[in-house]
């Protein structure tokens, strides 16, 4: 039995678009069951949609054709969890959770295939998502060291030294020149940055109005938004650990970012000229 929780089981549920110019909405995949599903996750690539589907006695992550519509299962487990992923483009990564014990897979967007890449992930809990940007994924080993790996060349970037006196490593995030995580998951939770060069760990300062729920990594920035209104976001420089408002009175939730060439999200996608943009959307009140 994957759980018995079932509050959020459904006859059948549908994935959406939404065109932003037009507003208007159109139905792409309608999954169905009798006994009952629930889907969890959504990450949309170019002309995929990957999302994983809960059963009462299965787990699985489904591709959709954005082309033609076709579905198939790309990963299936009987273990108790729920897979938490994320994708840049080309891959999606996601943790296969059970008892103590965390398992981290990466699948090719391209040809489908899938790797392990760690098997002594350290279990932070069923919420914890791997972070990828341009093929840069990154995890906390059972040796509380933070493990960078670059996926295209298939090796390890980076490791640090056993960063247990900074606290549970949380919201874990890197590139190819630093790694930044905060002390835990709550709100007021200091944040902290490496850069790989000097192997040293050290605290970004901001205004403790600032969110550490979510962040974005931006080359060698750290993009944050505030939790009280009016709404701004503070732009951190990794390198100095100067911090600086860029928006003041703006939306309250970062929703996207690119950061050289394309990248897709579940909601739309972007593409610029290179330069990093920070992507966001209001509503009207």
């Amino acid at each position: 039995m994957i759980t018995d929780d079932a509050q959020f089981f459904a006859d059948y549920y549908r994935i959406g678009s939404v065109d932003v110019e037009t507003e208007k909405s159109t139905y792409l995949v309608k999954l169905e069951d009798k006994e009952g599903l629930f889907i969890n996750e959504l990450v949309a690539f170019e002309n995929k949609l990957f999302y994983q589907v809960i059963k009462k006695d299965k787990r699985y992550i489904e591709c959709c054709s954005l082309e033609n519509g076709h579905r198939h299962v790309v990963f299936e487990t009987d273990r108790e969890g729920i897979s938490i992923f994320s994708g840049d483009g080309t891959y999606l990564v996601w943790y296969d959770q059970a008892d103590d014990m965390s398992v981290l897979y990466a699948l090719d967007a391209n040809d489908e295939k899938i790797r392990k890449i760690a098997d002594n992930v350290f279990y932070r809990g069923a919420y914890t998502r791997p972070f990828i940007s341009e093929g840069i994924v990154s995890w906390v080993d059972n040796d509380n060291q933070i493990v960078v790996f670059d996926l295209a060349k298939n090796e390890e970037l980076f490791r640090t030294k056993n960063l247990e006196e900074f606290g549970e490593i949380q919201r874990l995030k890197a590139n190819t020149e630093y790694v930044v995580f905060t002390s835990s998951y709550d709100y007021d939770a200091k944040m902290f940055a490496l850069r790989y060069q000097s192997n040293e760990v050290y605290e970004l300062k901001h205004d403790e109005n600032v969110s550490r729920f979510d962040y974005l990594l931006l080359g060698d920035r750290a993009v944050l938004v505030s939790h009280r209104y009016p709404w701004s976001w503070i732009l951190i420089d990794l390198e100095s650990g100067e911090a600086q408002s860029v928006l003041t009175n703006g939306p309250a939730m970062l929703s996207a970012v690119s950061s050289d060439g394309l990248l897709y999200g579940a909601v739309f996608s972007v593409m610029h000229d290179g330069n990093p943009k920070i992507i966001y959307f209001t509503e009207n009140r």
